[in-house]
């Protein structure tokens, strides 16, 4: 994991590469705290500049360091993740390449050299967002894996254009105007995060996942640049169109395909590695295989909530006592989140309200203190369908459909209201009702629905902010017909919440200390494997992931999974009204000019609210960032 820049500027040499030394110090500070990098080109009108800030992983010595060139065709590469197959490209190339290190970025820029950009995309299988240079074309290509996990930041600051992995680098920049986007704190509002290609900042664009983009050294500021999609999951489903019949040996195929990839994860490393264990199904599957497919002993590191309902380290440490492994549980409590905040949203280039970005980084700040890479169960959910949303509309997406608007409109006034939301979670729950009662909350909106894109819709936006007409649509993009409605959500979901929301806050969380997060399930080979299960091996009796559950039961028998799970949710409800008053609020956001976009009555009656915790902490974190950074909207 790194942190890369580049900058196309028509400046003087001297004073690019001081631009770019300033540039570089907020990726230094987190992304890449083992080394750091410059290289300079002259064009016929532009000096370009390529920066690096490195931690070190694979080939950690000094050969390998960033940006890396190669001497004899002059082609330059800065590149932030891992290529995971990079040893079996490796063997692919040497006829055609001598190679100079061991490391996954000469492959990479082997890999772009001989076959080009678009067939070297297609090959490799990870996680990584890169700058690459092809100095006899003069042409610079940027790229961002298929899933979004590393971000890639473009744009123009004053006469500059700009290429980097975190937007705190612009602060840096002279010329930087520091304007921020009306529209972007609208959708940051709605979604709790800013969605790719969209930024907070004007001027700056988001390379989105699985897109590659291409510009002259001689860019001008007028000419178009369009980026292109190499690969999209949709193509996937169409594509992988043969599924299994036979749920048993579907799953043998399944596992086998999950164990060929964590042997390529555990083997691009030369660093001691560990686990994220939340007690969850997905990272319980990766911590099981993944124990047994290397000879040292993985470690296992788990957060633990000290509210009521939100503990969920009993699985996980059943599992490591089976396992026998080193297992750390890390406690996270108000006083934690509440004196974190300062320090995460000072790191943060953009404001995520992702509520489970504090206590994931205060479980990432003690994992790097002893390992330097943790694998994770991400991407479980979205290929498996885990949500309660896929299992919501399986059972009654019909019923939403077919029944009349005036009775659908009638039950949701009827649970509208939090005093029958609450007697309905009380008689259902003896325990875990606060989760309950915000699922039924869900369920008022969603009732008036008239198909699985507008039931997607509810779901993800919140009702409190006005969109412009078609914005979440033209983010989640279209989608084919000979899809089915839960194929549809997973593809929104891989798409949209996937990228911008989970990996987003992965990225940033482990970042931030320096740690390196990988996901196994996101791997390309798992996702086409993902593709192949009918419906019925994913959802089955009311139950997602039926097929990794079965894989595990089946792995570690002993454990019942069958108990419920929360998910890695944090007390939000709970800890907003201790951590920030109603009066407070309102001043907070008339100060910042954010009653704008919402109003102080909506906003008073949303505080008043028990279950709009979630919106509140949206509205203090985006106050909190502007005042960090001295904004005002």
């Amino acid at each position: 994991m790194c942190g890369v820049l580049a900058l196309l500027s028509d400046k003087g040499a001297d004073q690019s590469r001081s631009i770019v030394r300033l540039m570089l110090a907020p990726l230094m500070e987190t992304r890449g705290p083992d080394a750091w990098g410059i290289e300079y080109f002259n064009a016929l009108e532009k000096n370009l500049l390529f920066g690096h800030a490195r931690l070190s992983v694979v080939d950690v010595g000094e050969r390998s360091d960033q940006p890396f060139v190669n001497r004899n065709s002059g082609n330059v590469l800065t590149f932030n993740g891992e290529i995971y197959n990079y040893q079996q490209l490796k063997r692919e190339l040497e006829k055609s390449y001598k190679f100079e290190t061991e490391s996954d970025t000469e492959v990479l820029l082997a890999a772009l050299e001989v076959w080009g950009v678009e067939k070297a995309l297609g090959k490799i299988k990870g996680m990584f967002a890169f700058c690459y240079l092809n100095k006899k074309k003069q042409e610079v290509t940027i790229a961002r894996d298929r899933f979004g996990e590393k971000p890639l930041i473009y744009g123009w600051v004053g006469s500059d254009f700009i290429v980097t992995s975190d937007q705190r680098v612009l602060q840096r920049h002279p010329d930087w105007n520091r304007k921020l986007s009306k529209e972007s704190i609208d959708m940051y509002l709605s979604y709790r995060f800013v969605p790719a290609p969209y930024s907070i900042f004007e001027g700056m664009t988001k390379l989105c996942p699985g897109e590659v983009l291409k510009f002259s050294m001689n860019l001008k500021k007028n000419d178009e640049l369009v980026p292109v999609k190499y690969w999209d999951i949709e193509q996937e489903c169409l594509e992988q169109t043969d599924q299994s019949r036979d749920f048993d040996s579907y799953e043998k195929k399944l596992k086998e395909v999950i164990n060929e990839t964590l042997d390529r994860f555990l083997s691009s490393s030369d660093v001691p590695m560990g686990c994220f264990l939340s007690g969850g199904l997905d990272s319980s599957l990766v911590m099981a295989l993944a124990q047994k497919r290397t000879k040292q002993q993985l470690q296992a590191f788990t957060l633990q909530f000290d509210e009521d309902g939100y503990d969920e380290t009993l699985l996980a440490k059943e599992l490591v006592k089976e396992l026998d492994v080193k297992h750390w549980i890390v406690p996270f409590s108000f006083m934690d989140f509440k004196n974190s905040m300062k320090e995460s949203v000072s790191l943060m280039d953009e404001p995520l309200a992702v509520h489970s970005y504090f206590p994931l980084k205060h479980l990432a700040k003690f994992t790097k203190q002893h390992v330097k890479v943790c694998l994770s169960g991400d991407g479980g959910d979205e290929l498996f369908a885990g949500y309660n949303r896929y299992i919501f509309w399986e059972k009654y997406g019909k019923l939403l459909r077919n029944n009349p608007l005036c009775l659908k409109k009638v039950v949701a006034k009827f649970l509208n209201k939090p005093a029958v939301r609450h007697l309905i979670s009380r008689a259902s729950f003896a325990r875990g009702h606060v989760q309950f009662e915000n699922k039924l909350k869900k369920i008022a909106q969603i009732l008036v629905v008239k198909d699985v894109e507008s039931y997607y819709r509810a779901l993800i936006q919140n009702p409190n902010i006005s969109l412009k007409k078609g914005v979440l649509k033209k983010l989640l993009g279209s989608v084919r017909k000979k899809v089915s409605d839960i194929q549809k959500m997973m593809i929104y979901d891989s798409r949209f919440y996937l990228p911008n929301d989970v990996l987003s806050k992965v990225d940033k969380a482990t970042m931030a200390h320096g740690l390196e997060a990988r996901a196994p399930l996101l791997d390309i080979d798992v996702v086409r494997s993902s593709m192949l299960a009918p419906l019925k091996f994913k959802i089955h009796k009311g139950v997602g992931k039926r097929v990794l559950h079965s894989i595990l039961s089946k792995e570690v028998p002993s454990i019942n999974w069958n108990r419920p799970k929360s998910g890695f949710t944090t007390p939000v409800d709970l800890w907003m009204r201790r951590l920030v008053g109603e009066d407070q609020l309102v001043t907070l956001v008339v100060e910042f000019g954010l009653d704008k976009f919402i109003s102080k009555k909506a906003l008073r009656s949303s505080y008043r609210d028990p279950h709009q915790g979630e919106f509140i902490f949206t509205i203090f974190l985006l106050t909190q960032w502007l005042k960090e950074n001295e904004f005002n909207v």
